[in-house]
Parts: C-alpha cells; sequence; structure tokens
C-alpha cells in the first residue's frame, strides 16, 4: 500500500518532531502566554503517543509524524503566539483552537 504525498511528506525524524514542540512553546514563553503553554501541555502534549502516527517512509523504515491535528494545531499556536496583535487577542484565539481541534 502506497502513501499519499501529503502523508510522506509528513514523515519526520524524532529531532523534527521535538523541535515542533520545542518551538511552539519557546513562541508562547517569549509572548508571555504562560497559561496558554500550561493548557498546551496539559490538554495536547501530555497525550504523549496519541499524538502520533508511524508512517513509512523512502527509506522503508517506520517513522514518528504527528497526527494531522495534532501538528496544524502547533504550527498555528505557534503562528499566532509571535503574530503581530493584540496579545489578548492571541491570547483567546489560542484558547479557542485548543478547544475547538478537540484537544
Amino acid at each position: 500500500m502506497s502513501e499519499s504525498p501529503d502523508r510522506q511528506s509528513r514523515v519526520g525524524t524524532e529531532q523534527n518532531l521535538s523541535a515542533l514542540a520545542v518551538t511552539t512553546m519557546a513562541a508562547l514563553y517569549e509572548a508571555e502566554f504562560f497559561e496558554e503553554m500550561e493548557l498546551l501541555r496539559t490538554r495536547v502534549l501530555s497525550r504523549g503517543a496519541l499524538l502520533f502516527d508511524h508512517v513509512l517512509g523512502d527509506d522503508a523504515q517506520y517513522h514518528l509524524a504527528f497526527k494531522p491535528m495534532a501538528e496544524l494545531l502547533l504550527v498555528h499556536v505557534r503562528e499566532v503566539a509571535v503574530a503581530p496583535r493584540p496579545a489578548d487577542e492571541r491570547r483567546q484565539e489560542i484558547r479557542w483552537v485548543v478547544q475547538a481541534s478537540g484537544f
């Protein structure tokens, strides 16, 4: 069974997975969104293995990749945290997106 191109592009190493989580948390920290950091930690990152899929890579090895919703959430939160908008607006959007994503 062949993987779709979108699926193959999501194949990443553990370092890439870690980098996404770390850069998202760093963006929240830089914005001084400490409550949102805790929200992300408790509602999303604490789920551990439930956040990942095993994906067959081009090297015929299985790799971990964030499930699409988890990856999308982390990228969105990171981008909102650094956006040039009022802090209260960004906080509300981050809280909303965590809840709306089902986490």
